[in-house]
Parts: C-alpha cells; structure tokens; sequence
C-alpha cells in the first residue's frame, strides 16, 4: 500500500470538509488501517465500477468510507 495514490475534485473535497468535517486527504488514511473491515457494495456497483464500504480507524477516528 505504499505505492497508492489518491485524487479527488477539490470542489467535493471542500463540500465534504464543510458537510462532515474531515478532508478526503485525512479520510484516505483509512486504508493504512491494518485491522479495517472492507465490504462489497453491491447496491451501489455498476459493470463499469465496483464500490466498496471500507471501516477503519485514522487516529482515534472511525471512518466509513462508501
């Protein structure tokens, strides 16, 4: 996982920071979390895209991402 990159829309990135208080730079930690839990989304999946659900911990945070 040292090799992953993250890029987002900095317009979302800052609506995200004012809806729920945490940037997508600190949320993506979450995927450095050795004991997170990553889940299939099915409902959310399409043939071109597949979505996952990902709980972990960044900090004494708990974040979900979808």
């Amino acid at each position: 996982m040292d090799d992953i990159q993250f890029t987002w829309d900095l317009k979302k990135n800052l609506v995200n920071i004012s809806k729920h208080g945490v940037s997508f730079a600190e949320a993506a930690k979450v995927y450095f979390d050795p004991e997170r839990l990553e889940l299939f989304d099915q409902n959310h999946s399409t043939i071109n895209e597949e979505r996952w659900i990902i709980i972990g911990c960044v900090n004494t945070k708990i974040f979900l991402l979808l």
